[in-house]
């Protein structure tokens, strides 16, 4: 079109057709420029933003994270009436670890455990995450209390199988799990934690190396 100047009814010269051309190149450049630079910077805050999110021990989910999907699960299963149950797990007797064989073995036995969450099949949606210290969460999108125990104690027992390079003094690695599932009483992602949690306390108290389901109160 600029060629070939129609409207005017003339091809333009030669001096107008480079004129044009620089325009339109150095535009192009610019261009370029502004989306690349634009791109690379997207990216560096898609970095920062999941290094924020994730433990950098583990590579899972951390608290902040995990507390944000959460919500977001929560809302969206008490909406659809879906099921939607919670682990709390902890590792029994970790601090033992830390005592005697030193915190760099307490890492590796925290890097360990995490690797086996990961590497283990759980239903599609599952979240996991580490909520601090030796404490993990496990979010199970459309599964029930039933369920739930099931993969709990399937989890604990490969736990308690599994070859950890430092142990306890007490014995192996284990681990302690508090489940709930959500129903009418919980209300909001605290009254649902809290009830894991709950459990969770109750599994240790009666011995560790086992799983508590949290049971609902009627209303």
């Amino acid at each position: 079109y600029f060629v070939n100047n129609f409207d005017e009814g003339r091809i333009l010269r030669g001096v107008e057709i480079i004129e044009y051309f620089l325009l339109f190149f150095v535009t192009a450049l610019l261009v370029f420029y502004a989306c690349n630079y634009i791109d690379k910077s997207n990216l560096v805050i898609q970095n920062l933003t999941e290094t924020a999110m994730t433990d950098s021990l583990t590579n899972l989910p951390n608290m902040r994270f995990f507390t944000q999907q959460f919500a977001w699960i929560f809302n969206k299963s008490q909406k659809r009436k879906k099921a939607l149950s919670l682990f709390i797990i902890d590792i029994d007797h970790f601090k033992e670890i830390n005592d005697f064989h030193g915190h760099q073995a307490g890492n590796t036995v925290l890097a360990q455990f995490s690797s086996i969450l990961k590497n283990r099949t759980f239903p599609p949606r599952t979240m996991f995450a580490r909520i601090g210290g030796e404490e993990f969460a496990v979010l199970l999108q459309n599964v029930g209390t039933e369920q739930a125990a099931l993969i709990a104690d399937f989890l604990r027992d490969e736990i308690e199988r599994a070859k950890f390079p430092y142990n306890p003094v007490s014995g192996n690695v284990t681990v302690s799990i508090g489940v709930a599932s959500m129903g009418y009483n919980y209300r909001t992602t605290e009254s649902l934690f809290e009830a894991a949690d709950q459990a969770l306390y109750q599994a240790k108290q009666n011995g560790r190396n086992q799983i508590a389901i949290h049971q609902e109160e009627s209303e």
